[in-house]
């Protein structure tokens, strides 16, 4: 956080810069040559993240990705022009799957899930909504696809970090995956805190197993989303 925070300070100051500059310029400038001389606020190279995301995306679905595919979109994907974990697509798409287990309604709740996972192919809601809507519909080798990616992004949280401190915490590219990995490990969340380790900001969660009703605390890194935020803030 430390060092975005001083490349927006870099960046603020060379934008500064550039509107002395343009003060200084004579009124005879053309609105077009203004606009080329305008600096870009964009903090982060999309086009490139876009192009590693899709490469990893067509590694996914292509092979047996090994584990350090996995590991390396969940960091890419925050950094693509697609990310915004705010956005509230996914949330709303996970409420229409859900519905539609409920009803057994196996072809719209393919659409919802397919909308997610073009949106987000990291997130565990999509490939979990997928994989049994797949197998409920009879699609065994669609269903196993999505079972495949599932258990590769479950591990890769868990290679993040094992949970029990806030230096090694989960990490996480958004409050749908935080939540989902906490069910997905048939456990519950009771309550919830944020701390920061580092200027990192992590969330203490507290969980509830749905077993034994032991409850403990689980930490997860939420860097990406709070970073995005900033990003947000300063390109906007």
């Amino acid at each position: 956080m430390h060092k975005l925070l001083n490349q927006l300070r870099l960046a603020i100051l060379i934008y500064s810069t550039f509107l002395v500059l343009a003060c200084s310029s004579t009124s005879s400038n053309t609105e077009t040559q203004n606009q080329i001389n305008k600096p870009s606020n964009q903090v982060i190279n999309y086009k490139r993240a876009d192009q590693d995301y899709q490469k990893l995306v067509l590694a996914l679905k292509n092979t047996n990705a090994p584990a350090e595919v996995f590991d390396s979109i969940i960091r890419v994907y925050p950094l693509t022009s697609k990310y915004d974990p705010y956005d509230g697509i996914e949330q709303a798409q996970k409420l229409v799957a859900n519905a539609s287990m409920d009803t057994k309604n196996w072809r719209q709740c393919l659409m919802a899930t397919n909308a997610i996972l073009n949106d987000n192919y990291t997130s565990l809601t999509g490939h979990y909504g997928a994989m049994v809507c797949q197998f409920e519909s009879g699609n065994e080798h669609q269903g196993n696809l999505h079972k495949r990616m599932l258990d590769g992004f479950m591990d890769a949280v868990w290679r993040s970090g094992n949970g029990q401190t806030p230096s090694n915490a989960f990490y996480v590219t958004s409050a749908n995956d935080l939540y989902a990995f906490i069910q997905l490990q048939n456990h519950i969340a009771v309550g919830q805190s944020l701390v920061y380790v580092d200027e990192k900001p992590v969330h203490a969660m507290s969980v509830r197993n749905l077993k034994n009703k032991k409850e403990s605390i689980w930490y997860f890194d939420v860097t990406a989303p709070f970073r995005k935020g900033v990003i947000n803030r300063y390109e906007n």
